[in-house]
């Protein structure tokens, strides 16, 4: 297994390797990888004004696959991100969904105590705020007051 020193990295060639060594990191990690890749390719293709032998093609050859990887990769952090936003804001919507009632339709508005999702109104998530940051006030003693 070659490593590209040039490039700063220590990347398999490519195959299950690379693949294997770029899984777990984060969006910011492949975005300095991608540019130290695409430094060490320009540094040797030099805007095709280079005279490149039979070993500067390979490197370029093994960088052109790590830079692809890393972008493959790149690519399915940011989907997956986005995919998981979307749930959580589902599983949201699911546990605090917004109490329609036909007199709201006709109103145009939300009354008092009305929810509404935190995905369906971000200008509701500055009037209220979550529910972990809320103040609850103690419970209210059960016993009975002296007074009638």
């Amino acid at each position: 297994m070659s490593k590209d020193k040039e490039a700063g990295q220590s990347l398999p060639d490519g195959g299950d390797e690379l693949t294997a060594a770029l899984a777990g990191k984060s969006e910011a990690e492949l975005s300095a990888m991608r540019d130290e890749l695409i430094e060490a390719f320009d540094a040797i293709h030099q805007d095709g004004k280079a005279d490149i032998d039979a070993d500067g093609f390979a490197k370029l050859e093994v960088l052109k696959t790590q830079i692809l990887a890393v972008n493959a990769t790149a690519e399915e952090v940011v989907t997956t991100r986005k995919a998981n936003a979307e749930r959580a804001a589902a599983l949201r919507a699911a546990i605090n969904p917004v109490k329609a009632e036909a007199a709201d339709d006709e109103e145009g508005g939300t009354e008092a105590g009305d929810t509404v999702p935190e995905a369906a109104a971000p200008e509701a998530r500055e009037l209220f705020p979550p529910v972990s940051m809320r103040r609850c006030s103690p419970p209210r003693s059960r016993r009975p007051s002296a007074r009638p």
